[in-house]
């Protein structure tokens, strides 16, 4: 499962509360620290070529390291 934090990028439609929020989610640590929408897309992929059994919980901390 992944689980990212605020994403990052454009968007189509207007949403306040993501630009208000995208400031504190830049600063913010670890897992609560927003992830760019191309990075998330690349950590995905490596996630699914992966070999694993089981299930797995990937924080979006985790998530931008592999989306590099």
């Amino acid at each position: 499962f992944a689980r990212p934090s605020l994403l990052f990028g454009p968007r189509e439609e207007f949403r306040l509360a993501e630009i208000l929020a995208a400031p504190i989610a830049r600063i913010l640590p670890g897992k609560y620290h927003g992830i760019e929408a191309c990075d998330l897309a690349r950590a995905l992929w490596r996630l699914a070529l992966e070999e694993g059994k089981g299930v797995r919980f990937v924080e979006s901390d985790e998530l931008r390291k592999l989306g590099k």
